[in-house]
Formats: C-alpha cells, structure tokens, sequence
C-alpha cells in the first residue's frame, strides 16, 4: 500500500474543520449532560407527564431523522460540491444545532417534578434522551478517532487503499432506546383501568 500516496481529500483542511468542529462538540455534550439540575416547583400530575410523554418521542424521532440528515449531508457537503463551495462549518453548525436541541430538552425532562408514577415516567424518558446523547458522543469519539488515523480508519471499513483521492464516509447510526419497552409498559399503568 502506498500511504504517502493517497489524498483523503481535494481539501484536506476540510478535515481538519470537521475534526474540530467534533472535538468542540464532544466537549460540549460531555459537559453539559451530566450538569446538575434543579427541579421545578410546579408538580406534573402523572397524566401530563403521560400526555407529554407522547409529544417527546415525536420530538425525539425528529432529531434522530434530522441528526441522520445533516450527517449524511456533511458527506456531501466534503466530497459532492465543488472546493469553493463547501461550507463545512455551516453542516457541522447544522449538527450542532440538533444536538444542543437534545441537550435542552434532556436538561427541561430532568427538571421535572412530578408525582410517583410521573416521575417514573419521567425518568424513563430522561434515559432515552440520555441514550441519544450517548450514541451522539460514541458517533464523535469514532469520528475524531478516524480524522485523527484515516489510513486506520478506511481500513477498519474495509476500503480498498490505492493511490489518489479517497472518500473518507461520515456515517452515524441511531439505534432505538431500549428504554422504549418500559416507556409502553409505564403508559399502560397510567391508563384507567375498565
């Protein structure tokens, strides 16, 4: 393999805009969704939180899709668009601006106060919101570990090396919250029995 050889981009410093655009972002999430909380003074009834429970994971199932969006996009924006047209900022502020949504809402969910089984609820939803914001952090660890060795990288992918330009993919994938089974099981709890 001739490694002095291959150009993993037309714009190299591209990568290097990605890669701390990453390291920034990964920084951010590890500091802010551990940060204690304090909870409201309002109690939620359980029905609310039930009733909100709903909205949230449509609110959830938007990021995750609009999260997949703008990653897939950040490989267009590197390797579909001419050099002078890219603007890799822009699709990693696009990123960013998902996850800094996730981030809020998993901080408003833990700030809830609610009643016994609301607060169960509510705790199952902060744990799906939380596995979003860990595979968000696993996808930026891999990300930056690839940027930082993309030789290693393409070959962990199984990408055949050979001289030229080669395309390093940005890919994440989401997988569904195993906290999903025990979110049904608590809203039939919730619901009045005939």
């Amino acid at each position: 393999m001739l490694r002095e050889e291959l150009i993993l981009s037309d714009r190299p410093e591209g990568l290097t805009e990605v890669l701390n655009a990453a390291e920034k972002l990964l920084a951010k999430v590890e500091r802010r969704v551990e940060k204690p909380v304090r909870r409201r003074s309002r109690r939620k009834a359980t029905e609310e939180v039930l009733w909100l429970s709903a909205e949230l994971l449509q609110v959830y199932l938007g990021h995750v899709n609009e999260l997949s969006y703008d990653i897939n996009d950040l490989n267009y924006v590197m390797y579909g668009m001419a050099p002078e047209e890219r603007d890799i900022p822009g699709a990693m502020a696009r990123i960013e601006s998902h996850v800094d949504d996730v981030l809020d809402m998993h901080r408003a969910i833990r700030g809830w106060r609610a009643e016994h089984l609301g607060a169960e609820g509510r705790d199952i939803l902060v744990a799906i919101y939380r596995h979003l914001l860990g595979e968000v952090q696993s996808w930026l660890r891999g990300l930056i570990e690839a940027l930082n060795d993309p030789i290693g990288a393409l070959e962990r992918q199984g990408t055949p090396i050979v001289p030229g330009v080669v395309r390093l993919r940005i890919k994440a994938f989401f997988d569904t919250p195993p906290q999903m089974t025990a979110l049904e099981a608590w809203a039939r709890r919730c619901l009045p029995r005939e």
